[in-house]
């Protein structure tokens, strides 16, 4: 899966039940469908590497946060 296609579904999905505001991607759930197609389509590899790199350490950051309640998050979502 290519990186702007993992992004999209980040958006559309995090694999936490609740969002966090503080997230990277916050902002981009917060575009129209049409704004994110065009968001996602200008982005640079190393834009989106960014994005998904900082959504990926508040997944960590979250994840130890949660331990005690035995929830985990997929180890696919933890490397990229």
């Amino acid at each position: 899966m290519d990186r702007k296609e993992y992004l999209s579904k980040l958006i559309v999905s995090c694999p936490m039940e609740n969002l966090c505001s503080s997230c990277s991607i916050d902002k981009f759930r917060k575009a129209s469908l049409v704004d994110l197609i065009k968001l996602l389509n200008n982005m640079l590899d190393e834009e989106v590497l960014l994005v998904t790199q900082q959504h990926v350490k508040c997944l960590k950051s979250r994840q130890k946060d949660i331990e005690a309640n035995s929830i985990l998050i997929p180890q696919t979502v933890m490397t990229l």
